[in-house]
């Protein structure tokens, strides 16, 4: 006799049992429009509670060659600034391209995908991590489309740089350049814990 296992999916349910989201709107004008505005935020240690996603969301409205819009994570020595000796990364819109700086802003990887380089860029950067907040995946897209930084090795969690790794005490939004009239750009960080239900029958 024969016996047949048969394991049907029925479904597959991303359920967020925990999850935190610091947001940021729009950065004051600067007193010229070609000034650089910023803006440090702390996040709480409470948000890095058992998370498993660390996903950030970049909207920059009034995209163009001459200006740009960046995030930075790191951690703070005690001057609530985050200088950039104390960033474990930053990216960002630069000069029309997606730029991605490493520790220490020493190395800059750019964005070689042929997006539009004009209006509203939309970013969404996804770090996936164990209990133990090691990255097991870093993903990156640009309106909705999947994109990499040439020279930046993220094939294999092995190959992950370490700087991915959080907790990050502290948010960094720089905006620089011209822009007109309201820039209207906005930050999201949500910080969640993923349950995977997979029922097989």
């Amino acid at each position: 006799m024969k016996y047949l296992l048969c394991l049907c999916f029925l479904a597959v349910l991303c359920l967020p049992l925990f999850s935190a989201k610091l947001t940021i709107d729009s950065l004051d004008s600067p007193a010229h429009p070609d000034l650089e505005v910023n803006k440090c935020v702390d996040i709480p240690d409470s948000c890095y509670t058992e998370i498993r996603t660390l996903t950030l969301e970049i909207t920059f409205n009034n995209a163009s060659p001459s200006n740009g819009f960046y995030v930075a994570f790191g951690n703070d020595t005690g001057n609530d600034y985050l200088e950039c000796c104390e960033m474990a990364f930053q990216i960002g819109f630069d000069q029309g391209v997606w730029k991605f700086r490493e520790k220490g802003m020493v190395k800059t990887y750019v964005c070689t995908n042929s997006f539009a380089q004009t209006g509203t860029k939309s970013l969404r950067m996804k770090i996936r991590v164990t209990e133990d907040k090691n990255p097991l995946w870093v993903t990156f897209e640009d309106n909705g489309h999947s994109f990499t930084f040439p020279g930046l090795d993220l094939s294999s969690k092995e190959s992950i740089p370490a700087y991915f790794t959080p907790p990050f005490t502290d948010l960094k939004v720089t905006r620089r350049g011209p822009f007109t009239g309201d820039p209207e750009d906005s930050t999201s960080l949500i910080l969640s814990k993923d349950g995977i239900v997979i029922i097989l029958r």
